[in-house]
């Protein structure tokens, strides 16, 4: 439905975004409008995490713990806060898998954490654990904690198990400048082990579809030949 409204103003999916890979494994497109200097992009996602770590077990959920919100004499619907701390965890793991910064994802962490009450967190943790994304939270819980300081909080203290192999100065170069050649970066499969609660039938599931979706992107996004040649 998203993308037919984009299309009705406009907007048409990019020719690089059309492919299997793209639509089913990332779960994502770019949708363009206008040709020169003031063309438009919206970044459409249908999926809430790439392969390579653990997707929620019921992303309807999100929406259906919504909550509204009053702006301008009227009700928009958010997410929770709960679903807001979560949602930043999962940027997190999915920036850490990729190698990326994620320095802001991290603030958002620290800022939808510092709003929740000790019962809340206890209500978050569980929620996490029904989503399969316990360690997803923690990771993104450690991260802010190494970044701007530990809370002494319920949430940080289960967060210091999280990945206890990476010491706390490489986990906060690792959340800034994640190309420093000196990084001692683990394994994605061990990350990926380690984020799916070691539980061996969750982590072959997910390392499977990582599998997959790697030898599509070989295949659906291999460069055409007169475009290798000419390289």
């Amino acid at each position: 439905k998203a993308r037919e409204a984009l299309r009705a103003i406009g907007y048409e999916v990019a020719g690089q975004s059309r492919s299997l890979w793209w639509l089913r494994f990332l779960g994502e497109q770019h949708m363009i409008r206008g040709g020169d200097a003031k063309a438009s992009t919206v970044d459409l996602h249908y999926r809430l995490q790439q392969p390579g770590s653990p997707s929620p077990r019921d992303t309807d959920g999100f929406l259906r713990r919504k909550r509204e919100v009053g702006i301008a004499g009227g009700h928009v619907p958010f997410i929770s806060a709960s679903d807001t701390l979560l949602l930043s965890c999962i940027s997190v793991a999915k920036a850490f898998f990729n190698r990326e910064p994620c320095a802001g994802y991290v603030c958002d962490v620290r800022a939808s954490a510092g709003r929740l009450s000790e019962a809340e967190q206890r209500d978050v943790l569980d929620y996490a654990i029904e989503q399969g994304l316990a360690d997803t939270l923690l990771l993104g819980l450690r991260a802010a904690d190494v970044l701007l300081g530990g809370a002494g909080t319920l949430l940080s203290e289960r967060a210091t198990r999280i990945l206890s192999r990476i010491d706390n100065a490489d986990l906060l170069h690792m959340v800034i400048a994640p190309w420093l050649s000196s990084l001692r970066w683990p394994q994605r499969r061990t990350v990926l082990w380690e984020l799916c609660g070691r539980a061996p039938v969750r982590y072959l599931a997910e390392a499977g579809w990582a599998a997959s979706a790697d030898l599509s992107r070989r295949i659906f996004e291999r460069p055409a030949v007169g475009e290798a040649g000419s390289r």
